[in-house]
């Protein structure tokens, strides 16, 4: 639905930097929420994101 290469551009500066993490970072964001632009777009919905982590492991 929303595949395509349109995102690869927003990884061109992190490539071509010495700064390659923090643009990287920075790539990811804006993709993610280009992503969820499109989707919410495309099927009417709203998108919502939500950070995720791992439970923490219990040892006994």
């Amino acid at each position: 639905m929303c595949g395509g290469t349109w995102w690869r551009e927003y990884f061109a500066d992190a490539v071509a930097s010495d700064d390659k993490d923090g643009l990287a970072e920075d790539a990811i964001e804006a993709v993610a929420a280009e992503y969820a632009r499109r989707l919410a777009r495309r099927t009417g919905m709203l998108v919502h994101c939500s950070m995720c982590r791992r439970p923490p492991v219990c040892r006994t």
